[in-house]
């Protein structure tokens, strides 16, 4: 009995088992909707790609969105923020089976500071649930394949 993997073993290995992305709205006077893939409609809307990252605490998430064309640091500073309300959604996009993201997050705008990258704190307005779950067959390979290029407001970065 030989050791190792097969070829089909290795490329369900090498798939990769996870694609995240999420959706933000910006209750301004003209609302804003952001989103960390490609641009997309969902839900009626055009949602703009932008760099973004969502870090999420109990307390509410942390939004940075790289302010590459100025555009939307305009908006925040020509708009009342205070208070703004904010919803984010996650999705997957290699989830076929469900493509419409989960909503995981509503609540109020808290402090902003725009420079390269616009910073947004949140704060919770009323709890939250928890993502769906689904049970699939396991899946080992949680990170990118090797060779993944990654494109950043600091240059790319390509997993070695």
């Amino acid at each position: 009995m030989s050791r190792g993997l097969d070829e089909t073993q290795r490329a369900a290995l090498d798939r990769q088992a996870t694609a995240p992305y999420f959706l933000v709205k910006i209750a301004l006077s003209n609302d804003v909707y952001i989103s960390s893939t490609d641009a997309i409609s969902w839900d009626g809307h055009n949602w703009a790609a932008e760099s973004m990252f969502v870090s999420y605490v109990q307390d509410g998430p942390t939004i940075s969105i790289y302010n590459g064309d100025l555009a939307l640091g305009h908006a925040l500073l020509s708009s009342d923020t205070a208070g703004a309300a904010v919803d984010v959604w996650q999705g997957d996009r290699n989830d076929t089976a469900h493509p419409n993201p989960f909503h995981m997050f509503s609540g109020l705008m808290d402090r902003v500071t725009i420079a390269e990258r616009i910073v947004i704190r949140t704060l919770a307005t009323k709890p939250t649930r928890t993502p769906r779950l689904y049970v699939n067959e396991p899946l080992f390979n949680h990170l990118p394949r090797r060779g993944t290029r990654f494109e950043t407001p600091n240059g790319p970065i390509v997993l070695g």
